[in-house]
């Protein structure tokens, strides 16, 4: 009987300490918006990465009106506080032909979108949208 009770005492501090909320180690984030567009015209279907000097990358995907929102975990909206690095690229890749071999198709992006040029910084206390504006080359 002992052991019985051993054992669900055991399991029970087991499950209290598997809770939810932040692990200790994530660091403070904030919710992070924007839209792209090329030319003035909104681009759909583009991956969005805000790399930090350290740490994960936040990521979304531009809706129709290149419209994104990035997530820093399934659970976690937005990027780490700080600055970032920008990267966009082709949420779609190539298309394949008729036989179904695969063909890699032209990218719209110009290249400003994948140099690190693009850089912003996230603020905790700040409201963090930002428009991804590129032009074509």
């Amino acid at each position: 009987m002992k052991w019985a009770f051993c054992l669900v005492t055991t399991s029970s501090l087991m499950f209290l300490g598997c809770g939810g909320g932040a692990p200790a180690d994530q660091p403070d984030t904030a919710p992070v918006s924007g839209t792209v567009t090329l030319d003035g015209s909104p681009l759909p279907n583009v991956s969005v990465s805000f790399q930090p000097a350290e740490g994960r990358p936040s990521s979304g995907v531009t809706d129709e009106n290149g419209a994104y929102t990035l997530q820093y975990t399934a659970d976690v909206s937005g990027a780490k506080i700080g600055e970032h690095t920008v990267t966009l690229t082709e949420a779609e890749g190539g298309g394949y032909d008729d036989s179904g071999a695969s063909v890699e198709t032209e990218s719209k992006l110009p290249a400003a979108a994948s140099d690190g040029s693009i850089k912003f910084t996230v603020s905790a206390d700040g409201e963090n949208n930002f428009p991804i504006e590129l032009k074509s080359e």
